[in-house]
């Protein structure tokens, strides 16, 4: 009887003393993980730096400095020859505690004994954070369109000009603009990445009148009694002519060829040196037109033959301007309606 009174006691004590071994280990156990409910779990790292192992405020302080800082510095954009400054804080929010919260997760997520064997055996159970960031795209657009703005330059037109008495065609100058939308994508990249030294997309803005689209021109100098046929930029022919006298002089600035006329008929223009001249003079060799004839928008105006051969390089005519039937003869298919015709001094 007192064998057994002895062995119960002995096993109560034993198991009293287990039940304290196991409500210590336990309360070591909540106690420890608490303490250490703050600690980001090994292996975790943010944007490749390492935050494993760190609490969570000595991990922000290391993502501040070495994610966040780097990602925040000025940036140079570069259009052709031009340099502009980037500040990316003004555009860019990088989401450091959404970071962190996830390099937490894995541990939040797992049971007690987990986080407890976890930290007892040092496994590392953190996920590698990519950087989490926020670009503002209205402000970004809004730097994007008064950047482009900058760094337009207009296209230069094919222009023609007179040098040393000459008429000549000086070349288009093609623009240089910026494409907002592919601008736009260009730094939002940037900006993610990281990138501090990015070339803008210049984009060639081709002239309104080019060396291909501008066509045949037709110069006319009155003080070099002669006219030049400029197909785009090249010079096709030239010939000399006879001006409007000082009572009837032809007229300056652009005009353009409005109608071809083959064996042309004359009609009288009712003014005072034709009074005497009839009405119309049909074609042949009378015809003070002579074989062809070139219609300007200038009324009355237009290039002709003449049989007054000796007229020709000077100051004789009416207002138009008369061509050894020869001249006319092989100008007038080169010339198409439409043709442009600049008459200067």
């Amino acid at each position: 009887m007192y064998r057994e009174s002895l062995s119960s006691r002995i096993m109560a004590v034993l198991l009293v003393v287990l039940l304290a071994a196991v409500s210590l280990g336990f309360t070591w156990a909540v106690v420890d993980d608490y303490a250490a409910r703050d600690v980001l779990p090994l292996g975790a790292t943010i944007d490749g730096v390492k935050v494993g192992g760190l609490t969570r405020a000595e991990a922000e302080k290391v993502v501040e400095e070495r994610v966040k800082g780097p990602l925040l510095q000025p940036a140079t954009l570069m259009f052709e020859s031009k340099t502009f400054t980037l500040e990316p804080k003004d555009y860019v929010e990088v989401d450091v505690a959404g970071m962190l919260d996830e390099a937490a997760q894995p541990k939040l997520a797992a049971t007690l004994p987990e986080r407890v064997y976890q930290r007892v055996t040092e496994t590392e159970t953190g996920r590698a954070v990519a950087r989490k960031m926020k670009i503002d795209e209205t402000r970004l657009n809004g730097w994007v369109s008064q950047t482009a703005t900058a760094v337009a330059s207009p296209a230069t037109d094919c222009q023609v000009v007179i040098a040393n008495g000459v008429p000549v065609i000086t070349p288009s100058v093609p623009g240089r603009g910026m494409e907002t939308t592919a601008a736009h994508s260009i730094v939002s990249k940037a900006l993610l990445e990281g990138s501090k030294n990015v070339s803008l997309p210049v984009t060639l803005v081709q002239a309104a009148k080019n060396e291909q689209n501008m066509g045949k021109t037709i110069v006319v100098r009155r003080s070099s009694r002669r006219m030049w046929l400029f197909n785009g930029a090249t010079l096709e022919v030239t010939y000399p002519i006879a001006v409007g006298m000082p009572g009837y002089p032809t007229p300056l600035g652009w005009w353009k060829i409005i109608n071809k006329r083959y064996r042309p008929t004359w009609t009288n223009p009712h003014s005072s040196w034709s009074a005497s001249m009839p009405e119309f003079i049909p074609p042949g060799p009378g015809n003070p037109l002579g074989t062809r004839a070139l219609d300007l928008s200038a009324s009355g105006i237009r290039f002709h033959g003449t049989s007054n051969i000796g007229s020709v390089g000077t100051a004789a005519s009416h207002g138009c301007m008369r061509m050894y039937m020869k001249d006319i003869e092989a100008l007038y298919p080169l010339v198409p309606v439409g043709t442009a015709v600049w008459i200067t001094q």
